[in-house]
């Protein structure tokens, strides 16, 4: 079965932000890792960014039926439907991660982040990585 764990966050909200997502196969083999800077927005965009992404790359990879992982309470019930999506700037982005998730056939799943969890601590330092390296200058976007 493949895991995958998404992620994102602000210094600041709004501040820079980045999200990132791990892909792992059935022996925890690492298939797609990424994380990207995402510029000045809120926590919960970075949040949706991630989960939004990491279906995209689902989808290109053919992958279906995946257990996702994801720390954000908000966006996974805004997602799965059971939270109602208030603010405008975030309706277009969990509209089309609900299609995407339908469509993989995706399972969606909250966990407690900073709890240890191997996906979900590697998702967040791929986001700390990439705003570390903001700051000091260092980040090449990658394609």
């Amino acid at each position: 079965m493949i895991k995958a764990y998404c992620d994102g966050g602000s210094r600041g909200n709004p501040g820079p932000s980045a999200y990132a997502y791990v892909i792992y196969d059935d022996n925890w083999e690492v298939i797609d890792e990424y994380s990207c800077y995402q510029g000045i927005v809120t926590n919960n965009m970075a949040e949706h960014a991630g989960l939004n992404k990491l279906l995209h790359r689902l989808r290109h990879l053919k992958i279906t039926d995946a257990i996702i992982y994801c720390d954000s309470i908000l966006v996974v019930n805004q997602v799965l439907g059971k939270w109602q999506v208030k603010h405008d700037h975030l309706k277009p982005i969990a509209a089309e991660s609900m299609v995407l998730r339908l469509q993989g056939g995706h399972e969606l799943i909250h966990i407690k982040g900073h709890s240890g969890i191997r996906g979900n601590e590697r998702a967040d330092e791929l986001c700390n990585i990439t705003l570390n390296q903001v700051k000091e200058g260092t980040y090449v976007e990658r394609a």
